[in-house]
């Protein structure tokens, strides 16, 4: 049967272990759930999944250690078939990459229909509403999350901090009428970049307009059109 979400089962132990995010085809972003809400967590260990290895038994104090689990189809002589091991969506917050619109996804969703973009109608850039539900894009999550320094991690909480008053130090309210946008900015590499192409098109037009070259000046002219951030 076809893994919608491959891993192998020492993948389990390092680097997708307990707590790691995974990054599925897809644009899909998950994480691994804690050992206590695996299968067979709360049940004695099946003979074939328990390693013994008596020394570190003793240095860390347990009975036993555990194989992850591993997916089997039902058949004859399959013992715990169809075993999953759970993963939540995180980060939840995610965008359109062709509007910027944000949602704040739930944690689990149906993995046979990824969530579309809703199609908001902003007043200025690009806007999906135009389009029909089918053609709207998938949402792909936001690479930013906060931790603090115990370890623990959640989604960086973006709502709160566009609607934090520093002047009254005190929360805006918040309505469902409140939407976000993610707006991709430039790095200080590309804006560099983009000064030096720049100053080169407006030298290539003055040299064209002292030589007569009418051409080359539409040309340079047409360049930097698309370079100039109003």
């Amino acid at each position: 049967m076809y893994q919608q979400r491959p891993i192998r089962r020492s993948q389990l132990v390092t680097p997708f272990g307990v707590g790691a995010i995974i990054n599925f085809p897809g644009d899909e972003s998950l994480m691994t759930c804690g050992l206590d809400v695996w299968p067979l967590a709360l049940e004695a260990c099946p003979p074939e999944l328990k390693i013994t290895e008596e020394r570190l038994q003793r240095r860390l104090r347990v009975s036993h250690f555990r194989l992850p689990p591993e997916y089997r189809d039902p058949g004859p002589g399959v013992e715990y078939p169809r075993i999953r091991v759970p993963f939540i969506r995180f980060p939840r917050w995610h965008y359109c990459p062709r509007c910027g619109a944000m949602e704040k996804l739930e944690i689990y969703s149906n993995p046979r229909r990824p969530q579309r973009c809703k199609g908001l109608n902003f007043n200025t850039g690009m806007s999906c509403h135009t389009l029909t539900d089918w053609k709207r894009p998938h949402l792909i999550p936001v690479r930013f999350i906060a931790l603090c320094e115990a370890g623990h991690i959640e989604d960086f909480p973006f709502m709160e901090w566009v609607h934090w008053d520093n002047d009254k130090k005190a929360l805006k309210p918040i309505t469902d009428h409140c939407h976000l946008r993610l707006r991709a900015g430039r790095s200080a590499a590309r804006q560099r970049e983009g000064h030096e192409a720049l100053n080169w098109l407006r030298r290539a037009e003055k040299l064209a307009g002292e030589a007569g070259d009418e051409a080359t000046v539409k040309e340079a002219r047409s360049y930097r059109k698309w370079i100039e951030v109003p």
